[in-house]
């Protein structure tokens, strides 16, 4: 039966829906990387093909299982994950894809992989040498093998998941138990557990560990006359032989830590002999050397396939990464597996390696081979920052301690390091404030310049000021940030939005000062986002300034805001609040030109909208364009227009039309049953002086009826009643009528002021 693979939307991933009892395993062979599955199932790819990545996967049913082949780049990895639909199968950057490490065990001429959940042993054809190669699977994923090992009868080829062994001979045979993938060589035979050299595969010596280069443990005078000896022969032997020398002066030269030397000379081996260029040995040796520079861009002839095969390989190859911005999870555990290797260099090249070797142990979880590695360099100081690192969680006294110490170094770089994390201690321990934490930690900016230490250091302090609620501080601390490191900006802009939104947005007591708020809006207009959540921002951030009951400080931060937003809702909303100032003001011409100036041509929210026109229409009425604000207002129709549109017309004493639109009004926001509040009254009275004055005397009866019972006790109701109580029946009544429109004037003016 035919299984489909299933895309992951958003990711480069698939799920093949195995069986939940179908284990696993994953390996790059060449350019390619497998994934091999213990099931015998046709897998459908239709839904996958095409394109890149997983999209130009093959497909391969053998006689025990199933095996998906995928082209990979140089520093991509196939990543495997239990799910509930089956196994997921992802193309990752530069990334782990497990956690622990499977470490061998010699047992009675037989080699045991302790395994978690081990699954059957699948046959797969070898892309590279056109034999067999066993492939051990786990029903659970989280365990790799992450190097290499060249022995006699097999070679251990690295995994991301599970237990890859290619043999040599054809005795050699895998199988699963209960708890481990055991390596035998036939029923009766033991296991050739060496390599070509004759050293063992699990002795507790670094002989244990497979070498390429000469390296060997000497003091520095003795690896220096071992450098003169070199570069004399090579000086001495002619041109089109002298590689190989220089080979040797290239080992010396890294030996002693001398990295642009060692580079050097293995660039002069290939321009003195073409030859050279390609030979895997200068290629590996200028790598090493530019790695020991920190030049980890020009190391990267070390992933060259013809190196692969050995301990120390794999050592170098994760210094690479590790320089290379790989994870320490990824890095961890190749540094664990081969520390020996790195116990047993030199003395000065120990002194270039350890540090980072120790720091990356401990990041990356690697606990054991840390706490070894601190045992077997007891008088090192420079561990001491990865000891201090190692204690943070288990003795916080001692780690303050140590970098305390470290903070008196006359090394820069560990002293700036060193201080940052002791201040971050006390923070976290509640001893600084988040404020007093980035006043140190500022203190320090300029202990070390120009690399990711810094970049870092600054976005730690700009989180500290958001944090202690200094927004305008941390905002400035970014942008400076940014001008210093631009390759940052698209990292760096979203936090720089977040921070500036989190305070405008803050309310009660954790508000901006006034003076602050205006500051903050100045400085930093670009950061205000498009659309409807631009919009919603300038919104709270003009009512903002408003609040502060100063229209001549808030009118030109709004005009500064308009000039400083790109088009959009945003700035379309900055432009009706000063629109509305300036209309508050006294001056509609201006209202009406920034009203113009910040016009969006596409559909604004409905109270956006609604406002503007408001505006625009008091502004024309003003200017004695009456008819084009009510035109205006007609077009909008909402309560508010029509509010508008009723005062516009009382002012133009045109009466039969300001009860007309009164009356829409009132039916639309008065409350058909109950008691009247004081705003329904207020309108009511509105609406009845209007009657009045256009002799209305329909309208003038339906309110007498309306009101009814139903008015509070005030002056406002009295008038009211007054008004609609009797009607115009004669002349004699006309006094009457003009006194009592009069007193409803008089009460509507002073209702209108006190609201």
């Amino acid at each position: 039966m035919t299984i489909a693979a299933v895309q992951v939307p958003s990711e480069s991933s698939i799920t093949l829906p195995f069986a939940p009892s179908t284990g696993a395993a994953a390996f790059r062979r060449g350019s390619d990387g497998f994934a091999v599955f213990d099931e015998r199932r046709p897998v459908d790819m239709a839904a996958i093909k095409g394109g890149t990545g997983l999209g130009r996967a093959l497909v391969t049913v053998l006689s025990s299982g199933t095996v998906l082949r995928v082209p990979l780049a140089t520093r991509e990895v196939l990543a495997l994950a239990r799910v509930s639909g089956g196994w997921r199968v992802s193309i990752k950057q530069n990334e782990a894809a497990a956690a622990n490490v499977i470490r061998p065990v010699v047992s009675n001429g037989r080699l045991l992989f302790p395994a978690a959940a081990p699954g059957g042993v699948v046959s797969v054809p070898d892309p590279v040498t056109g034999r067999s190669i066993l492939v051990g699977v786990q029903r659970e994923p989280g365990q790799a093998v992450p190097v290499e090992r060249q022995m006699a009868e097999f070679a251990l080829l690295p995994s991301w998941q599970g237990i890859v062994v290619a043999p040599l001979s054809d005795r050699v045979a895998l199988q699963p138990s209960s708890e481990s993938f055991i390596l035998t060589s036939g029923p009766d035979t033991r296991l050739a557990l060496t390599n070509s050299d004759g050293q063992p595969l699990a002795s507790g010596d670094v002989k244990a560990l497979s070498r390429r280069f000469d390296f060997p443990d000497l003091p520095r005078d003795d690896l220096l006359r071992r450098l003169q000896a070199a570069v004399s022969i090579a000086a001495t032997t002619p041109a089109q032989a002298r590689a190989a020398k220089r080979v040797q002066v290239a080992e010396a030269l890294i030996a002693l830590g001398m990295g642009p030397e060692a580079q050097a000379v293995a660039t002069l081996a290939g321009s003195d002999d073409g030859r050279a260029v390609d030979d895997p040995d200068i290629i590996g040796l200028g790598a090493i050397g530019a790695l020991l520079a920190g030049r980890a861009a020009e190391a990267q002839g070390l992933l060259d396939p013809r190196l692969s095969g050995s301990d120390e390989i794999a050592f170098w190859r994760a210094v690479l990464a590790n320089q290379d911005g790989g994870s320490a999870a990824q890095v961890a555990p190749v540094y664990a597996a081969t520390l020996k290797l790195a116990l047993a260099y030199p003395p000065p090249l120990r002194a270039r390696l350890l540090p980072s070797v120790a720091e990356t142990l401990v990041a990356g979880g690697e606990n054991e081979a840390a706490q070894a590695l601190f045992a077997a360099s007891p008088g090192n100081t420079a561990l001491d920052f990865a000891r201090a690192l190692a204690a943070e969680t288990s003795e916080p006294a001692s780690a303050l301690a140590l970098y305390d110490r470290i903070g008196t170094d006359t090394d820069r770089r560990a002293r700036a390091r060193a201080l940052q994390r002791a201040v971050t201690l006390r923070q976290a321990a509640g001893v600084l404030s988040d404020a007093k934490a980035a006043d140190a930690l500022e203190s320090q900016i300029f202990a070390w310049r120009g690399d990711k230490d810094e970049l870092s250091l600054r976005q730690r302090i700009a989180a500290l000021r958001a944090a202690a609620g200094d927004a305008r501080r941390s905002l400035a601390m970014l942008r400076d940030t940014e001008a210093l490191f631009p390759e940052a900006k698209a990292n760096l802009r979203p936090t720089m939005g977040a921070v500036f939104t989190a305070a405008i947005e803050r309310d009660g007591t954790a508000a901006l000062p006034p003076l602050t708020l205006v500051a903050l809006a100045e400085e930093n207009a670009d950061l205000i986002p498009g659309g409807v959540q631009g919009q919603l921002l300038a919104a709270k951030l003009a009512d903002r300034l408003i609040a502060l009951d100063l229209p001549q400080r808030a009118a030109p931060v709004l005009t500064k805001l308009i000039g400083e937003t790109g088009p959009g809702q945003a700035r379309t909303e900055f432009g009706s609040r000063l629109a509305a100032i300036e209309l508050a003001d006294g001056n509609p011409e201006a209202a009406q030109r920034t009203l113009d100036a910040t016009a969006h041509p596409g559909p604004l929210p409905p109270a956006l909208l609604e406002a503007r026109t408001l505006t625009f229409a008091r502004a024309a009425a003003r200017q004695g364009r009456v008819a084009e604000a009510l035109a205006v207002l007609d077009e909008l129709n909402t309560d508010n227009a029509l509010e508008l549109r009723g005062s516009l017309l009382e002012s133009a004493k045109d009466w039969g039309a300001a009860t007309t639109a009164l009356q829409k009004w009132v039916d639309r926001t008065t409350p058909a049953e109950g008691l009247f509040d004081e705003r329904a009254v207020r309108g009511l009275l509105r609406l009845a002086s209007a009657a009045a004055n256009a002799a209305d005397e329909r309208t003038l009866t339906q309110l007498h009826d309306r009101i009814a019972g139903r008015l509070p006790p005030g002056r406002s109701s009295e008038v009211l009643n007054m008004l609609t109580a009797r009607s115009v029946d004669s002349s004699t009544d006309l006094p009457r009528a003009g006194t009592e429109v009069q007193q409803a004037r008089k009460a509507f003016e002073i209702s209108a002021a006190s609201r």
